[in-house]
């Protein structure tokens, strides 16, 4: 452990910092002071995709955190208990902290809504963390960030597998099976229809896949074959042999109805005088 004493402006109240490294990357701060006491604590934050953290979580209280518990140890400043968040770049040159702070008392209009914290005292307690974390920013970030990955790896890589990877392989292992029980029975539809299939291009894009108007009809003449508009009921395109599907859909669609005859108005009948 390790104390400092900080003064985040010229006239603020100094507080003196108590600084413990605990394991995984994470620093706990003790604070203590004239306006303000009660501890931070920040550690790396490390999504579950992520293999190593790019930002900071500033934890109100540094104490275990849980749903049924209220910290003891949350930093009281000008006789107000506060509780919030925050989150920080890694490293000092790629961005500043942000906090959302509030008071722990409720309002008594609406039970489930905060207090604010009064203006002088949050200013007061976004300076003092800004220099905490500034203080976290130039110890040695990189292997502080690597021991937290290393300290989660086995957790993340459980949830990622369990709750991204096996859900996504059973779904694509069904998608694929449907897929070849399609491209099964259209090989049999090919040898009754004179359509011929093109090979599955790739999708332009990830998350967009080709599509045809499912409109389309086919019309049987004693020219042959044709491509039917279902608007109209023109033939638009014959069926030739060795025609593959796709060129005969991009014809048709250059197809365009005939405009729609104007109705002749009924004239009121004349009235003789």
């Amino acid at each position: 452990m390790t104390t400092t004493t900080i003064r985040p402006a010229p006239d603020d109240e100094p507080v003196t910092v108590h600084t413990t490294v605990r394991a995984a990357g994470a620093v706990a701060y003790q604070l203590t002071g004239a306006r303000l006491h009660g501890a931070v604590l920040i550690r790396p934050d490390i999504p579950d995709a992520a293999p190593l953290p790019s930002h900071l979580s500033v934890q109100f209280g540094a104490e275990v955190r849980t749903l049924a518990t209220v910290p003891t140890d949350l930093p009281v400043v000008d006789g107000v208990t506060t509780d919030g968040w925050g989150y920080a770049p890694l490293h000092a040159s790629t961005g500043r902290a942000q906090f959302s702070i509030r008071s722990t008392s409720p309002q008594r209009s609406v039970s489930w809504q905060y207090a604010p914290l009064p203006t002088e005292s949050s200013q007061y307690l976004h300076r003092v963390l800004d220099t905490l974390v500034a203080q976290y920013q130039a110890l040695d970030v990189d292997a502080l960030a690597l021991a937290a990955a290393r300290a989660s790896a086995d957790l993340r890589l459980s949830r990622l597998t369990h709750a991204a990877i096996l859900p996504t392989t059973r779904l694509l292992t069904e998608v694929t099976e449907e897929l070849a029980a399609a491209h099964a029975a259209a090989a049999l539809l090919q040898e009754l229809s004179p359509l011929r299939l093109p090979p599955t291009p790739a999708p332009p894009h990830r998350h967009r896949l080709p599509a045809a108007n499912p409109e389309t009809r086919v019309t049987a003449t004693d020219d042959g074959d044709w491509l039917t508009c279902t608007t109209c009921d023109a033939c638009t395109v014959l069926i030739e042999p060795g025609t593959t599907l796709m060129r005969l859909l991009q014809a048709h669609t250059e197809h365009r109805c005939p405009p729609t005859p104007l109705a002749v108005t009924a004239q009121p009948p004349q009235r003789h005088a």
